[in-house]
């Protein structure tokens, strides 16, 4: 089976630990990478700065964003990659 990539975007320490849980006690075989915010989460994308080496995630979890839009960025950048 192969192993999703998945992106969380959550800056709540506790919110991560409750969903690596929860993944874990599904028996998923995920890869967990963790963004703490929206600025964070497009470096992740386009791998820049330390996520120079970040995987492409297959799956993209973002919780809420409070005066930003993700969206914007990937439209006006021509998307990630």
């Amino acid at each position: 089976m192969k192993v999703v990539d998945l992106l969380l975007v959550e800056d709540n320490p506790g919110d991560v630990r409750l969903t690596e849980e929860a993944l874990r006690d599904a028996g998923m075989p995920i890869h967990l990478s963790v963004a703490a915010d929206g600025v964070e989460a497009v470096d992740f994308l386009h791998r820049r700065g330390k996520y120079k080496n970040a995987p492409r995630p297959d799956l993209t979890r973002l919780s809420q964003f409070e005066g930003f839009d993700p969206g914007k960025c990937f439209r006006f950048s021509g998307g990630y990659g």
